[in-house]
C-alpha cells in the first residue's frame, strides 16, 4: 500500500462542497482552528460582555484602563473521524479521468464526514437545559403562538447571555409547515401561496437554517428506515464565525490544523494507491471536537408539530 498523501486541490473542492450540503452543525458550532490537539477553552462568561466600563476618560500622563476577564475553562480534545471509499481499477476506467473518479467517491465521503459532525452538533443542542414544547404546535390551522413562542425563547436567552439570539435551526419539515402556517401568512397581504425563507426570517426577525438530509436510523441489518437528522424540533441559539477564543458563541467546533489534522479548511481528503486490492482510495477526515461555550446562548424547543 502507497502512503496517504494530502490532495490540497481535492480538499479545497471538499470545502466548498460540505459548505453547500444542507446541514446545520458548522452554523450551530463554527470552526475554530487551533494548533492544539487538546486544551482548555474559554467558557463564556456573561460578565464579560455586559461588564462595560463607562468611564474610560484617560488623564494626562496616566495609563489606559484595560479590559479584565472572568475566566472559567473546560477542555477540549480533539478527535479523528474520518472514512474511506476504495475505487477499483476496473471502475475507474469508466471515468473521464482520475480526478473525476477522485472526486466522485470525495463527494461521497465527505457528506457521511458532514453529518457525522452534524448529529453530534444536534445532540449538544438537545442538551440544553433551556427548553420548551409549544401548547398548540406549529403546524395547527389556527391559534398557533408560533412568534410568541420564539420571542419568549428570545428573551430568555438574552437575559442569560445579554444579547438577542440570531439563528433559527429548523428540521426540513417543520421549516416546511412554517411556511404554510396561517398565523405567518396573516403578516402578510394578498399571501395566497408559501412563504419564502426571507419572508419568514422577515416575521420572525432571526437567520433561518434548514437541515434537511435523510438518513437510515434503522439498525444495522434492519430494513431501512428514512429520517430527518433533526426531526420535530426546533433550537435557536446566538452563532457566530469567529476566530476570537472568547467571542460569544453556543457552542464551536475546535479543529486540530496541525499536518495529521483537519488543516484549516475543517477537512482533508487523502488519495492514494492499495494495489492489495487493486484499487485507488479517496480518503475524509476531520480531526474536531465540539463543545458547547455559552450554554445560555441556546433554547430547544421540543415536539413542535402534531
Amino acid at each position: 500500500m502507497k502512503t496517504p498523501l494530502l490532495n490540497p486541490l481535492l480538499t479545497g473542492i471538499a470545502t466548498r462542497y460540505m459548505a453547500s450540503l444542507p446541514l446545520a452543525g458548522r452554523r450551530i458550532a463554527p470552526v475554530l482552528n487551533t494548533q492544539l490537539h487538546a486544551a482548555a477553552y474559554y467558557v463564556f462568561d456573561t460578565s464579560n460582555f455586559t461588564d462595560i466600563p463607562t468611564d474610560i476618560r484617560r488623564a494626562p500622563s496616566t495609563g489606559f484602563k484595560r479590559v479584565k476577564s472572568r475566566l472559567s475553562d473546560d477542555t477540549f480534545l480533539a478527535k479523528d473521524y474520518g472514512i474511506e471509499e476504495p475505487i477499483d481499477k476496473m471502475e475507474l476506467a469508466m471515468y473521464a479521468s482520475i480526478f473525476a473518479a477522485d472526486r466522485s467517491a470525495m463527494e461521497r465521503a465527505i457528506r457521511i464526514v458532514a453529518i457525522n459532525h452534524e448529529i453530534r452538533v444536534r445532540n449538544l443542542a438537545r442538551g440544553v437545559t433551556q427548553t420548551a414544547s409549544p401548547g398548540v404546535k406549529w403546524n395547527a390551522a389556527a391559534n398557533t403562538t408560533i412568534v410568541q413562542d420564539l420571542q419568549a425563547a428570545k428573551d430568555v436567552i438574552r437575559a442569560q447571555i445579554g444579547v438577542v439570539p440570531n439563528l433559527l435551526t429548523l428540521p426540513y419539515d417543520v421549516y416546511t409547515a412554517l411556511t404554510h402556517a396561517p398565523e405567518l401568512k396573516g403578516y402578510y397581504t394578498n399571501t395566497d401561496g408559501i412563504l419564502t425563507k426571507q419572508m419568514l426570517e422577515n416575521v420572525l426577525q432571526v437567520e433561518i437554517v434548514v437541515s434537511g438530509d435523510l438518513i437510515n436510523t434503522a439498525a444495522e441489518g434492519q430494513a431501512a428506515d428514512l429520517g430527518g437528522i433533526w426531526d420535530d424540533e426546533a433550537f435557536l441559539s446566538y452563532s457566530q464565525e469567529t476566530a476570537d477564543l472568547k467571542a460569544l458563541n453556543f457552542a464551536r467546533t475546535f479543529n486540530w490544523t496541525a499536518a495529521g489534522g483537519s488543516g484549516p479548511s475543517g477537512v482533508s481528503t487523502f488519495t492514494y494507491d492499495q494495489d492489495e486490492i487493486d484499487s485507488r482510495v479517496v480518503r475524509a477526515r476531520q480531526y474536531t471536537d465540539e463543545k458547547v461555550v455559552a450554554a445560555g446562548a441556546g433554547y430547544y424547543f421540543s415536539n413542535v408539530l402534531n
